[in-house]
This record gives C-alpha cells, structure tokens and sequence, in this order.
C-alpha cells in the first residue's frame, strides 16, 4: 500500500472518530436536560422550595429558583415562549380613583358610608374617613385572581388629622380575616406586619422605624407587597423593609385599605395590582 493511501486512512478514520465523539456528546447534553434524575435546584428564599426541574410544570411554577427556571425554561423552548403561554392569565387592576364609574372600590358606583366610615372620591383620591372610635377596612374582593396567586400590590396613602395606624390589607379570605401592612408616623415613621381575623390581631413583624417613611402631615408614602407562593417582600417609598417573611396561611384575594382612629382622614391614590388569573 502506497504512503499516500495510508495517510488518506488515517484521516478517515479520525474524522469517524471525531464525528462519534460529536454525536455521543449531544446525546448526554440532551439527556442531561431531559433527564428525570436532574439535579437539585439550590434553595433561593425567591423559590420558596426545593423543586426538581424535570418538566414543563415545574418551569412555570414558582417553587424553581431563578437560576434553575431559566435553565428549564430554555429546555422547553426559550422563556419568552413559555411566558407568551401564561400571558392570558395575568390580571392587571389600576384604579386611580378618577371617577366612581371606572373605580373597583365602589360596588354602587357612589359614596360609600355607614356608621363607622365615610368613603368617597374626591379631586383624584380615594377618601377613608372614621366617624366612630373603632379601627376599620374598606376592600373589595378581587376574585379575578387565582386564590394562591402571585401577585404585587401597591397603593399610595397620605393622613391628615391623627397619626395612628394605617395602610394596605392584602391576601384576605375576607375583610376580617387578611394581612395587613401598617405606617404609623406618629413618632418618626414605623412599620409593622400584622394579621388580623375576626378581631384578633397577631404581630408578624412588629414595629420598627425607618427614616424611608413620611412623616409630616400630607406626605405620601407608597406601600407595596410582592407575594411569592408564601412569602412576601414589603417596601415602602420603594426601599424594601421586610424581606422574604414566610406567611404559610396566606391565600385570599381581597384588597384594601385600613385606617385605626376616629377623626382620621386617609387619602388613597395609585392602586396597583398585578397577578395571574384563574
């Protein structure tokens, strides 16, 4: 056999070789996706669990830490695929308060009164007026979205008058079983975390100051909850104060607003909620 044919040999045979190595490495990469025994995602207070990613289910939960959704969103496709699928279900409510027509907050499309409160709308806000000395809620069951949704939820308030306790009610079963978030700017501005149900208030987080709030009379401050499967994130004025609080008993759609002392006049103004439908 002549060198020259020798050599041609030998080159076929390693391009045969090269060309089996290619092959059985793609076969791994697309079993490592695919495969049931992938690993365990790393635990992220974001994740809420532990989760296995293994299919498209797990992608579009919210137990998958941010890392590992990525990967498994790029095995089934890309994530903008993935979340163009869920695009339909998200629900976004902004009330503004301009009107009573276009307002969530007013069943009857008026004035709302009754013997402890007054609430109306007045130049662009929602007001929360006490006429008794009894802290009260004014909310609205936002049934649109799913009962264990994620969802972040916003509102602007101001005070005139006393400085007691108020703010946002989130993740309620019902006015009188629900979280809420509390200001109180009496004494330089303090936050607290509480639940209340039929009456009975417990302290998730309790009050702590923060120079970030408000405190003259008429300022705003803008509380917002992020809720992810059981937990929350809490800012006010866009600064986070209460960072991945584990609330295992929340599940509730009604929203709204708190205000404690008699004489307290409470504007409301740039509701936000955005979550995923049912």
């Amino acid at each position: 056999m002549c060198p020259l044919r020798l050599h041609y040999c030998k080159f076929k045979f390693m391009k045969n070789m090269l060309s089996f190595a290619l092959i059985i490495t793609q076969v791994s990469i697309v079993s490592q996706l695919f495969s049931n025994e992938s690993a365990d995602c790393e635990f992220n207070p974001m994740a809420v669990a532990y989760e296995k990613v293994n299919d498209k289910d797990a992608c579009l939960s919210t137990n998958v830490s941010i890392d590992c959704e990525n990967d498994c969103l790029t095995s089934f496709g890309g994530k903008n695929n993935l979340l163009t699928e869920n695009a339909s279900r998200q629900v976004e409510i902004i009330d503004k308060f301009d009107s009573y027509k276009t307002s969530y907050f007013f069943a009857e499309k008026q004035k709302y009164s009754d013997s402890n409160r007054d609430v109306y709308i007045k130049k662009g806000k929602l007001i929360f007026y006490l006429t008794a000395d009894v802290g009260s809620s004014y909310t609205e069951d936002f049934n649109q979205l799913s009962v264990s949704a994620d969802y972040t939820v916003e509102a602007t308030f101001s005070i005139a008058g006393t400085k007691d306790p108020h703010g946002l009610v989130f993740g309620g079963k019902s006015s009188t079983d629900s979280y809420r978030v509390l200001l109180d700017v009496q004494n330089g501005g303090y936050l607290a975390l509480k639940k209340y149900n039929e009456g009975e208030w417990k302290t998730i987080v309790d009050y702590e100051k923060s120079s970030v709030i408000n405190t003259k009379p008429g300022q705003p401050n803008t509380i917002k909850v992020e809720k992810f499967g059981k937990y929350v994130n809490v800012y006010v004025n866009g600064t986070k104060l209460i960072s991945n609080q584990n609330l295992p008993d929340i599940s509730g759609t009604t929203f709204g607003f708190f205000c404690q002392t008699i004489k307290t006049k409470l504007s409301v103004d740039d509701f936000k909620l955005v979550g995923t439908g049912r």
